[in-house]
């Protein structure tokens, strides 16, 4: 799951929900670019030693964008 802190509120939100077949080892968020709210990228490792490059942008958040 994705999680975002809404900025007027403070609420935690959901933003996208994804299945994965592996068990995550570990996740790195890109730094945010100046002049944006959220990070664009998203990595995870996997049990299996592979690792994947995620969208974070709204239209294609958790997409797969790379191995």
């Amino acid at each position: 799951m994705y999680f975002e802190i809404d900025e007027v509120t403070g609420n935690l939100l959901e933003c996208q929900k994804r299945n994965v077949d592996c068990e995550v080892k570990c996740l790195n968020v890109a730094e945010v670019p100046e002049g944006r709210t959220r990070s664009k990228y998203l990595a995870v490792g996997y049990g299996d030693n592979t690792f994947k490059i995620l969208c974070l942008d709204q239209d294609s958040c958790l997409q797969r964008i790379s191995l």
